[in-house]
């Protein structure tokens, strides 16, 4: 006969009162630990990756997260009495730091990989699939659920790839792109926003401020664009374009990069106003003064 919740959870009550608490809490350790093994064996065998392996442990995660609370449920005596006393991880928790270290770790490298591998092919396409975004998010909810150190699996290990790997992308993004000043920028912001709009799908409002710092770091804050900035400046006072030089100001909050756009105007309004040629012969000091004025405005 199929054994009931009930009778489990008064066999792991009468265990618990005999002092078997500790005995029961190692096998269990021990079972997690030997089906774990078993599952990453059986379900992420040799050559899987990319899309595929994130499909597959998504599924994976999510059946084996029920099956953790069905048994932190059965085990609930056991937590309240030889766990809280012990301090000993409970049930649940111990279900998924198992999980962590012999699926999520030994597959880290793959799963590395087949995450950045997928993000960047988005990237790369200008696309955003909605398939896509669903396992990326579910991923990183993952990470984020499994206890790392002081922290979560997401930020002690994968978030430092993802910040590395978005750098790298998008610095061979910029260095392959050559075109005019107003292209580049144009390009740039298109980058920018896409890549914000693509972030805010998956990731926690912390990581997107650090993707959005460093995307600026790679797009904004390097020797091509800074040369680049006293040609779109000069172009902007030329054509009395108030839109452009309020693009060019507006693309970082960043005051050093604010204070170099700034001086990059009185340059080029120094340059005008020296560039004026009038009559300074004349006696009338008001009228050089006027016309001067007037060939400056």
């Amino acid at each position: 006969n199929e054994l009931s919740f009930e009778k489990i959870y008064r066999t792991v009550y009468t265990l618990v009162l005999m002092q078997k608490g500790p005995e029961l809490y190692l096998h269990i350790e021990s079972y997690l630990k030997k089906k774990l093994d078993s599952l990453k064996d059986d379900q992420f065998q040799e050559g899987i990756q990319g899309f595929e392996l994130l499909k597959r442990l998504i599924a994976v995660w999510n059946s084996q997260c029920t099956c953790f609370k069905l048994l932190g449920d059965l085990m609930i005596y056991l937590d309240k009495v030889y766990c809280k006393s012990e301090r000993k991880t409970e049930i649940y928790d111990l279900g998924l730091n198992i999980f962590k270290e012999r699926v999520i770790y030994s597959l880290s490298e793959f799963i590395d990989k087949s995450l950045i591998d997928d993000i960047n092919h988005e990237r790369a396409q200008d696309t955003a699939d909605s398939d896509h975004i669903y396992a990326w998010k579910s991923i990183i909810g993952m990470m984020e659920t499994l206890a790392d150190e002081n922290d979560n699996y997401f930020l002690t290990h994968f978030e430092p790839v993802f910040l590395r790997n978005t750098t790298e992308f998008y610095q061979n993004a910029v260095n392959n792109q050559e075109t005019s000043p107003i292209k580049y920028l144009e390009y740039m912001k298109n980058l920018r926003s896409f890549e914000f709009s693509l972030d805010e799908q998956f990731l926690n409002s912390d990581t997107v401020s650090k993707t959005t710092k460093a995307l600026e770091n790679v797009l904004i804050q390097n020797e091509r664009f800074i040369n680049i900035i006293p040609m779109l400046i000069r172009q902007a006072v030329n054509e009395n374009d108030v839109a452009l030089l309020s693009n060019v100001y507006n693309l970082s909050s960043v005051n050093e990069f604010n204070l170099q756009v700034i001086q990059c105007i009185e340059d080029c309004l120094e340059q005008d106003a020296n560039s004026v040629i009038i009559d300074t012969n004349t006696k009338k000091k008001a009228q050089v003064a006027v016309e001067w004025t007037r060939a400056v405005i």
